[in-house]
């Protein structure tokens, strides 16, 4: 399902306490920047048509 991961990452990052700024899941950042990417690049391609 689309954003499931990036939910996932803004979900851990709300669950942090109030007014302190904890470390973020950097693998799973990373794979939301990737699918992130590869959606782009879908686009692109449905848009050159």
């Amino acid at each position: 399902m689309y954003g499931r991961k990036a939910y996932q990452l803004v979900k851990e990052f709300a669950s942090g306490e109030k007014g302190q700024l904890a470390p973020f899941n950097s693998d799973l950042f990373e794979q939301v920047v990737a699918e992130c990417s590869q959606h782009h690049k879908e686009l692109q391609s449905l848009i050159r048509y």
